[in-house]
């Protein structure tokens, strides 16, 4: 990914409170993009594995006549997920259970403005 991207993704990980990292992967779970505050990953939430469950999840939601959905939030006793339906990307954060998701779930049009031509790219193939 260009390093405007790079630069706009780690500059959320120093503005949102409690955000310790930052993966952009396919539907597949598998990693593109890779960032985090201090250099290490935690493990819940940046396995391939666990990735990839979003895109099950949200073809299982879908199955209900709800529609697709937009992202899932998910709440552990030390950490918060959030994870945000960018077909064919997927962005998940990780951070504490004090994580500032609100903070995050208000970038989606920014964020689109940065990945756009990445989902352009990917949708191709």
């Amino acid at each position: 990914m260009s390093d405007e991207v790079k630069k706009f993704f780690s500059s959320l990980l120093q503005k949102i409170n409690g955000l310790k990292a930052i993966i952009i992967s396919d539907r597949d779970g598998v990693p593109i993009l890779k960032l985090s505050l201090d250099g290490k990953f935690p493990e819940l939430g940046t396995k391939q594995q666990f990735l990839a469950t979003f895109t099950i999840a949200t073809d299982q939601s879908s199955k209900m006549l709800l529609g697709q959905n937009k992202s899932i939030i998910l709440m552990y006793k030390s950490t918060t997920v959030v994870q945000l339906n960018k077909s064919p990307l997927i962005i998940t954060f990780v951070g504490t259970e004090n994580c500032n998701t609100g903070h995050i779930l208000s970038l989606d049009n920014e964020i689109d403005k940065y990945i756009g031509e990445y989902k352009v790219i990917l949708d191709r193939d």
